[in-house]
């Protein structure tokens, strides 16, 4: 396969290839967002997402979110039309019915799987190693093999997961094949997340070997969690289905009660040392990754090796 070109999160695809009946397809999915929206929310017990809502969100997250399921396209076009154009699915593919001007990404750590997601047509893909915190393919295997892998077997932009924390990762992602990185742990650890103090306190203080692997064998999926007196209880003695585990998450995620439920977190937990806003950590992790690319360009370029053509050899 020929070299991925490098996309820079361009969209790829032609906009107005839709034939006129594809297109009036799409118009009567449109109008039947509000009653479908409020039929699903009312058979699951949730609230509605609302206009308001949903301009919010798109404020807050300033053109793109990510989402736990694929389940609710009609949310999602909600979403568009506040100007939500980049939006990411944990958990199944985003279908073409969201219109040419939302960017769609898959994640997975399998890439088997990954490939089934480009022949269904996404623009992009999240690709993580079994570094990070969360559910994980069974079979684990790290970002360091799983990223450039993926990257030679695919035509699309490649976001990378799991390891990384920092501008130093960023780099070491961008030289893998990738086009930029996701950092869950580091950002459930910010100062603007939602998680409970208990949580990231937990983090900042663990070290690199305070996660677990669990249920690389059982019923349900396969994660990585922060080590605790339960994950470690589970790590030898794994419930019939993993999943059971959450049912008290809310306690956990919100309460801050760590024993309540599995805290999800990725090995990157070793090298976050503190709590701080989402824009600091942005704003140093791009410096420090440019950085770190013009001291490599430097020390190994041609303009380097060329200085050092004539040194003596050293012993």
């Amino acid at each position: 396969m020929p070299p991925r070109p490098r996309h820079g999160l361009g969209r790829q695809r032609l906009a107005g290839t839709r034939d006129a009946d594809q297109q009036d397809a799409l118009g009567q999915r449109q109008a039947e967002v509000p009653r479908a929206r409020a039929e699903r929310a009312a058979a699951l017990d949730q609230p509605v997402l609302e206009q308001g809502q949903a301009a919010h969100v798109g404020e807050v997250f300033r053109g793109g979110v990510v989402l736990q399921q694929a389940a609710l396209p009609d949310d999602l076009l909600l979403l568009g039309e506040h100007g939500i154009d980049v939006v990411a699915t944990e958990a199944g593919i985003l279908h073409d019915d969201l219109g040419e001007d939302v960017f769609r990404l898959a994640q997975g750590e399998a890439e088997g799987g990954l490939e089934k997601a480009v022949a269904a047509g996404v623009d992009g893909l999240i690709v993580e190693g079994a570094e990070g915190g969360g559910f994980k393919n069974q079979r684990d295997v790290a970002s360091m093999v799983l990223l450039p892998l993926v990257c030679s077997q695919v035509s699309v932009p490649v976001i990378a997961a799991g390891g990384f924390c920092d501008g130093a990762s960023m780099a070491a992602a961008l030289a893998l094949g990738a086009e930029g990185v996701q950092m869950g742990t580091r950002m459930l650890t910010a100062a603007e997340s939602p998680a409970h103090a208990n949580w990231k306190a937990a983090i900042v203080d663990a070290e690199e070997t305070d996660t677990v692997f669990l249920n690389r064998g059982g019923k349900g999926p396969a994660l990585r969690a922060l080590r605790t007196a339960r994950s470690n209880r589970l790590e030898f003695d794994p419930p019939d289905d993993m999943r059971s585990e959450f049912a008290n998450v809310l306690d956990l995620y919100f309460g801050g009660d760590l024993e309540a439920a599995i805290a999800l977190t990725g090995q990157v937990c070793g090298r976050i040392d503190a709590v701080r806003p989402v824009r600091a950590i942005l704003e140093e992790t791009v410096a420090d990754c440019e950085a770190v690319i013009a001291s490599l360009a430097a020390r190994y370029g041609t303009q380097a090796a060329a200085g050092s053509a004539g040194a003596a050899p050293v012993a």
